[in-house]
């Protein structure tokens, strides 16, 4: 039972958790701060409810061996592990993953008896109809980024001297395929350089200019739509013809954040073009005239954001990606989303010589793989060449 004793301000709690192999008594001790703004009474009781779930914690890591299950090592990682090394979406994102289609396969068996096997029956349930709303499977890369989240607890659980081997890594590998089932119906819109063209032209007829300065620049920077909606005006740098990119932003229960991004290589400096640049300079127009003829209720949100709602704060990326999807379905390329943007921005540098390297930087890659693995493919060009510069040499 913890005890705990009154300090100023402030409680110091105790808890006793037996003894050690010599003898010695284990005593762990730390320190609570109640509200300030509430009687005597609820400041000690506040402070006797902390020192039970800090017993709890305690106990619970000091006992921390193999017959846990996995979703009590899960609840433990997520509380105490995730925050430590990962953003705060992404712990929100990857335990409602967990939660939605995982512990119901492996939540209940315990770390030392989860299997390779217990994976891959998971998998397979997955693939064919594990989807929620409708009939059927999730898509190949929900999968995978599921078995990354269930990766990574039990990687930690290898790390910590829990168990020997992470049953992942041992699994049947997923075979990797291109998702090609949103493309049905409209293969001739794959992306490709005509597509991007037309693209653009859609964009000229858009009654809204801003959606198509945002959709433009996606298209010639290769930026993700966090990343463009989180730019500010302070990152562009008319001069040297750079975006600095510093920033992306989210939504997280209705909440916008704007955080750094999720890894270093992410941060990064974009070249832009004279093209570029004269719609940065027209947003730059849009933006002022909006300030000044600002006459809404609300006050203006002085965020500095390049990409704006009509108070000045940041434009909500969903109300871009409608926009675009609606324009691109009544032009009949239904199968497109914003992000193959993205992915056509690294296959037109590719495709035209730019090293893979370069391109890796470019788009904020931590490796050239990803870079290998998701672009490449977008366009036949590259490979055709590959024929006929044999042929060039041989014929």
């Amino acid at each position: 039972m913890p005890s705990i004793s009154k300090r100023g301000s402030t409680y110091r709690v105790f808890v006793s958790l037996g003894s050690n192999g010599a003898g010695k008594p284990i005593r762990k001790s730390t320190t609570f701060k109640p509200p300030v703004d509430i009687s005597e009474k609820k400041r000690r009781a506040l402070a006797l409810s902390f020192a039970y779930e800090y017993e709890a914690e305690l106990r619970f890591n000091n006992s921390m061996d193999s017959s846990k299950t996995f979703s009590e090592f899960a609840d433990w990682y997520y509380r105490v592990v995730a925050p430590l090394t990962l953003k705060e979406h992404t712990i929100i994102n990857n335990s409602n993953l967990i939660k939605n289609y995982v512990l119901q396969h492996i939540g209940g068996i315990r770390l030392r008896n989860l299997s390779p096997i217990d994976i891959d029956n998971m998998t397979s349930y997955l693939i064919k109809e594990g989807a929620k709303c409708k009939k059927g499977g999730l898509k190949i890369s929900t999968v995978k980024q599921i078995r990354m989240a269930v990766s990574a607890i039990l990687s930690t659980a290898v790390r910590k001297g829990i168990i020997n081997l992470n049953p992942v890594f041992a699994a049947t590998p997923i075979k990797k395929q291109r998702d090609l089932t949103r493309y049905e119906g409209c293969p001739e819109y794959y992306l490709d350089e005509s597509a991007c063209k037309k693209v653009l032209g859609l964009c000229d007829g858009l009654k809204n200019q801003q959606i198509a300065r945002a959709i433009k620049l996606l298209l010639f920077t290769g930026l993700r739509r966090g990343e463009l909606m989180g730019l500010h005006w302070e990152d562009v740098d008319f001069e040297r013809g750079e975006l600095n990119i510093r920033y992306t932003k989210y939504r997280i229960n209705g909440k916008v954040m704007v955080t750094t991004p999720k890894t270093t290589s992410s941060v990064r400096r974009v070249p832009i073009g004279q093209t570029e640049v004269e719609i940065l300079k027209e947003q730059l127009k849009y933006v002022n005239k909006t300030r000044r003829n600002h006459k809404c209720g609300k006050k203006w949100e002085k965020t500095g954001a390049v990409f704006i709602n009509r108070n000045g704060g940041y434009m909500n990326g969903e109300f871009l990606n409608n926009s675009f999807r609606t324009k691109i379905r009544n032009a009949g390329m239904p199968g497109l989303h914003l992000h193959d943007l993205r992915h056509a921005n690294a296959s037109i540098l590719i495709n035209n010589g730019v090293p893979m390297k370069v391109v890796a930087d470019h788009l904020g890659h931590s490796s050239i793989r990803t870079t290998e693995a998701y672009y490449i493919h977008l366009f036949e060009n590259s490979r055709r060449v590959t024929a006929d510069v044999i042929a060039s040499v041989l014929v």
